[in-house]
């Protein structure tokens, strides 16, 4: 299970990064060749993991013995849903599936009246990193 993601420029660079800490307004990344880079916090998303929370995971995995138990098969025999399940091994704590396994919605403030969502400056929402399927 990974914990978290780290999007550089757009792009998934998880993989090849070894260690990161925020230093001022940069980012410093460690990647798997040893070379360290600093880059502008603008550029860089990191993106955490609500299964590393013990309550959410047990709550997530209560929604995969569901699954195991009601879930729909195909003409083969095969659990389509619980088979689904099985290949999340990340949820975005930005995802709205997070706020069903917390309890949380994410951090609003209201404008006129109306709740809208509150992201620091580099934690642009990305749907496409909500969920992780290897």
């Amino acid at each position: 299970m990974q914990n978290e993601k780290i999007i550089i420029k757009g792009e998934d660079k998880t993989k090849n990064i070894l260690e990161w800490s925020k230093n001022g307004d940069k980012i410093e990344i460690t990647f798997t060749n040893k070379k360290t880079y600093s880059y502008n916090i603008d550029n860089v998303q990191i993106i955490r993991s609500t299964l590393t929370c013990d309550d959410a995971a047990k709550r997530f995995n209560y929604l995969k013995r569901i699954a195991e138990t009601v879930g729909l098969r195909n003409d083969d025999g095969v659990n389509i849903l619980s088979t689904h399940y099985e290949k999340i091994n990340f949820i975005s704590n930005e995802c709205i599936l997070s706020a069903l396994l917390t309890g949380k919605l994410p951090y609003t403030k209201k404008i006129c009246g109306t709740p809208i969502q509150v992201l620091a400056q580099w934690q642009k929402p990305t749907l496409h990193y909500c969920l992780t399927l290897p």
